[in-house]
């Protein structure tokens, strides 16, 4: 008689069928996690795509329960009811982990709605379960990189406290970056045993890559393109100002692919700064992904100064879909070191818009620019892909 699988439980309140960022990968792993493990996802019904509609409160899907409660379903995307929903939709998940997860389980919770975690650790002391954080997003520190509070205010030095104790608490921590762990050791003396890296995947099954003329968002102009959520931290003055410099100078489009918080005031800027060499248009379909990474012949991802440091998921499909990159962020950084070392492109640092101008136009003028594309493209499938995500993942739960 074989032995019985460890039981995983997945808590997020994004998951299947939702498919926007955190709940396509959370899903996915999930997923191929089922076949280790006894998998079950603890989730919310959808607010993110609230198109989707009610979901069963119980189901399985490809050999994962998923179990549902009940949350607050305002949008996400606007700010203050994002906020409502943290509070009214973290309580749901606890409940759900309380009564769920028992003594042996091991649960695996992200950062986001940002008190979950510290309910579902809190929990698992209780009842005797292991708890693995996967950190996304840092708290309370994204709300001093996105100019929200100050260092020194008094939200941000009591929740600094509590992350103290959150980090100390959890029996396993997983970050996307050797940087990421260094800020937790550096901020929170944890101990380093208990912090694993594992870095984000591209779609490079999804994702292929394919020659601009055969994109139909595609145009004659030298094109850049800055794809993703358009929201705090999201660095886009430098490049509207950059375009500012290079439009008089004729072939250049400048694309923002995406939708976010701050996409009126991009809109805004666009307009102020009559810029008839940029354009905005939103998501394409996932199944269109490959068409719409290929409609530029390099791409740009950038941070404010404040949040140079954090490492885009978008980056791994930018690299899977063999395009260079303009980087803005900290030379030091992941997605600094990753552009300079692997000769996949330029870092600027945040805020340097005469630095920005001359990358461009480096870019422009590089005729080895589908070269640091291809090397792109190796590095997706040597580096991130979803092959060596999933196994590094299994082989923590293993040992947990």
């Amino acid at each position: 008689m074989s032995a019985a699988r460890k039981r995983v439980f997945i808590i997020s309140d994004t998951f299947h069928p939702e498919d926007k960022s955190t709940a396509r990968i959370l899903s996915d792993t999930a997923f191929e996690l089922g076949r280790t493990f006894d998998v079950t996802a603890l989730t919310l019904q959808p607010s993110v795509q609230r198109e989707i509609g009610r979901q069963p409160d119980r189901e399985e899907v490809r050999g994962v329960r998923i179990v549902r409660a009940s949350g607050s379903r305002l949008n996400q995307k606007v700010f203050w009811q994002r906020i409502i929903n943290s509070f009214l939709r973290a309580p749901s998940l606890g409940k759900l982990a309380r009564t769920e997860v028992g003594r042996g389980d091991v649960a695996v919770v992200v950062t986001n709605p940002p008190q979950l975690p510290y309910l579902v650790s809190k929990a698992g002391k209780s009842r005797g379960f292991k708890t693995v954080l996967l950190v996304h997003d840092f708290y309370p520190e994204v709300l001093v990189g996105t100019g929200r509070a100050s260092a020194n205010h008094l939200v941000v030095r009591h929740w600094s406290k509590a992350a103290r104790t959150l980090y100390h608490r959890v029996d396993r921590i997983i970050v996307q970056s050797e940087s990421a762990k260094s800020h937790i050791l550096r901020s929170y003396g944890v101990d380093p045993s208990k912090i694993v890296v594992i870095e984000n995947y591209g779609e490079i099954d999804l994702i292929r890559p394919m020659p601009k003329a055969q994109s139909r968002f595609s145009r004659h102009q030298f094109t850049v393109q800055i794809a993703g959520n358009i929201g705090r931290g999201y660095e886009y003055k430098a490049i509207l100002e950059a375009a500012k410099i290079l439009e008089p100078e004729g072939d250049w489009h400048f694309e923002f692919v995406g939708n976010g918080s701050l996409l009126p005031d991009l809109q805004k800027g666009i307009e102020e700064l009559r810029l008839s060499s940029v354009t905005v248009r939103d998501y394409a379909p996932r199944n269109e992904m490959s068409e719409s990474l290929a409609a530029c012949d390099v791409a740009f991802i950038g941070y404010s100064t404040a949040m140079s440091e954090a490492v885009p998921s978008r980056l791994y499909n930018v690299l899977a879909s063999a395009r260079p990159l303009i980087a803005m962020a900290a030379p030091h950084s992941e997605l600094g070191r990753c552009t300079s070392e692997s000769g996949i492109g330029w870092v600027v640092a945040p805020g340097d818009v005469e630095g920005l101008v001359k990358a461009l136009r480096a870019a422009k003028a590089d005729p080895d620019l589908a070269e640091k594309g291809r090397k792109a493209r190796e590095l997706a499938e040597a580096r991130f892909s979803p092959r060596a995500f999933y196994d590094k993942f299994a082989e923590v739960l293993s040992k947990d």
